[in-house]
């Protein structure tokens, strides 16, 4: 691993590893289809009462891609979000911080074309947070 690299990793120098060119952080707005997935039972039975007929659908999915200065060859990273989907920020951090590791780095947001803005259907317990008194 290169010192740039173990320092990245380190923390300590983060701001160092983030200094790269603005146009490659900035990440490029991909799209691309989904895989065909199979309509559900209940999503089957609702459209037959309502006279449509089921079938697989696929959706566009759009993403953010940022590759490192230079020609490569890069080794790649995909970044995935959770149930709440993906903050206005990650894609520009996720990015700076990757291609400051060397990497290039898709961030998928699966949720944007869909108009889902957070999916998450309980809070952890472990995650609450609780004013002492």
């Amino acid at each position: 691993m290169d010192t740039r690299a173990k320092a990245c990793l380190g923390g300590a120098v983060l701001v160092a590893c983030l200094s790269t060119n603005a146009a490659t952080l900035a990440g490029e707005l991909v799209r691309f289809e989904s895989a065909p997935f199979h309509v559900g039972q209940l999503q089957q039975r609702l459209a037959r009462e309502s006279g449509e007929t089921p079938k697989a659908a696929s959706e566009t999915i759009e993403g953010y891609l940022s590759k490192p200065e230079g020609d490569g060859p890069f080794s790649a990273v995909v970044v995935l979000h959770g149930c709440d989907g993906l903050s206005k920020d990650a894609p520009k951090f996720v990015a700076q911080f990757m291609t400051g590791l060397g990497y290039v780095s898709l961030t998928i947001d699966s949720f944007a074309t869909r108009g889902i803005k957070n999916a998450c259907t309980q809070v952890t317990p472990g995650l609450l947070l609780t004013p002492p008194g």
